[in-house]
């Protein structure tokens, strides 16, 4: 029987174990994955306490400073500096990020290929999707964070990565460039368990703007309903939430061909019943 999990704080609002219990039930795989709030004080503890979990993943406020705990890294998620997803393998823990594979999987079910983007945060989840809209079509993109800083200090290790593109930070977010945006993207909390807005918004957005919020419970959060109502495009996180979840399993378990054997249609439809 295979253990794995997600560790996290907040967890209680994480459908990551009955996604993960369905797929592993419809594969008629014996196994269990359970939530654990673990608060920053307690990361290294449950990691030592913990080794009987095969794999888990990393969710907020973990994802990168896990990385200093971990024997090794896979290519992505040094070059992101952040991981989702962790598995035990030859005595020692591995790091991998299949957020960023996840996001873009997300944007391609939408027959999405924004060229200008508008990027909220710079924890662990806005660095994976910055490198993915980078390593595709985006041609400028514009970060913003409550903590300037750390916005800026993103900036300059993705301009280091990606000198062909433009990207530059706004400091106050009355200034972001919503009018010549095709994407916005909240990378943070912000709407998970209150009824903030991660920043504020002009009375009307273009129709073209697709706003994207990588919070899925609740699945439509203030933001979402806010920029509906000026006229914008809306998404949430619940397609990035399953592939990058599939991604994960197929790490785990060692099957690169478990996509092909899931049925998405009938997974989508359970998740969504979850919230």
């Amino acid at each position: 029987m295979i253990e794995l999990g997600i560790i996290g704080d907040p967890i209680a609002h994480s459908l990551s174990p009955a996604l993960h219990n369905f797929v592993l039930k419809s594969l008629g795989i014996a196994g269990e994955y359970r939530a654990y709030r673990v608060r920053e004080s307690e990361l290294k503890e449950f990691l030592v306490t913990h080794q009987e979990l095969a794999g888990f993943n990393v969710t907020i406020p973990h994802k990168e400073r896990i990385l200093s705990y971990l024997g090794e890294l896979s290519r992505e998620a040094r070059l992101i500096g952040a991981v989702n997803t962790v598995k035990h393998e030859n005595d020692k823990l591995v790091g991998y990020n299949t957020d960023s594979v996840g996001f873009l999987r997300s944007l391609q079910a939408r027959d999405l290929s924004p060229k200008r983007v508008i990027l909220g945060g710079a924890g662990g989840a806005a660095r994976a999707v910055a490198h993915a809209l980078l390593q595709s079509e985006v041609t400028t993109l514009a970060l913003y964070n409550r903590t300037a800083e750390r916005a800026r200090q993103l900036a300059q290790q993705l301009q280091r990565l990606y000198p062909s593109r433009t990207i530059f930070v706004v400091d106050d977010p009355r200034a972001l460039p919503f009018e010549h945006a095709d994407l916005f993207v909240n990378a943070t909390p912000v709407g998970m368990e209150s009824d903030a807005l991660p920043v504020p918004l002009p009375d009307r957005l273009p129709t073209a703007l697709v706003v994207y919020d990588l919070v899925y419970n609740p699945p439509k959060t203030k933001l979402l309903l806010e920029a509906e109502r000026r006229g914008a495009q809306t998404m949430n996180g619940l397609a990035m939430l399953i592939s990058q979840a599939i991604e994960s399993l197929k790490i785990w378990l060692d099957r690169p061909d478990l996509e092909e054997q899931i049925e998405y249609d009938s997974l989508q439809r359970f998740v969504e019943e979850q919230l």
